[in-house]
């Protein structure tokens, strides 16, 4: 397991290169690594391999030239299903607007798929904390998230329940320290 994700890890970085997180300028890797780090706290490491290379690769189609077919090729297809399951289409989001886009995303997606996004929207929840980020951001993030919360109709398992309580916290922190 450790060599398939320390490959997956190095993948990453290679294929994320110096990109940087907006607002913030850290690293964009760090994010995915905390993804990653974040689903192995809550299932308690019982996740597999191919989920931990799927939040590590989880941006990967949305932000760099990786294909799907290379992710099939390299990883396997049921990595390649879940990176795709989980990455937005950005004409859907025009469209609806990305609250109702992801709303319907999320009710439709695999359990496995599901809980990497959770583990995806807690990482960049927790990360609205910082400073260097304008308060308009967080709120339309916040107000984006809560959304997506409070419009999940599709069966929740204890995992699951456990990082949208997380969120949900985060979310109430973030209102009351940015007087949102």
């Amino acid at each position: 397991m450790a060599d398939k994700l320390k490959l997956a890890h190095d993948f990453a970085m290679e294929r994320h290169g110096d990109q940087k997180r907006k607002f913030t300028n850290r690293p964009y890797v760090g994010h995915l690594e905390e993804t990653a780090q974040l689903l192995w706290e809550a299932t308690d490491g019982k996740a597999s391999d191919n989920e931990y290379i799927a939040a590590i690769f989880h941006d990967i189609l949305e932000n760099t030239s990786t294909t799907p077919e290379e992710l099939g090729k390299n990883w396997g297809g049921e990595v390649m299903d879940m990176v795709v399951e989980i990455s937005n289409d950005g004409a859907q989001i025009a469209i609806y607007g990305k609250a109702v886009y992801l709303s319907k995303k999320i009710n439709s997606m695999s359990n496995k798929t599901f809980t990497i996004k959770l583990c995806d929207r807690l990482s960049n929840v927790v990360g609205l904390d910082d400073v260097a980020i304008p308060d308009h951001f967080v709120s339309r993030y916040v107000k984006e998230t809560q959304y997506i919360l409070e419009n999940l109709d599709r069966e929740i398992n204890d995992i699951q329940k456990y990082l949208i309580e997380r969120i949900a916290n985060m979310l109430v922190f973030l209102r009351l320290k940015r007087n949102l």
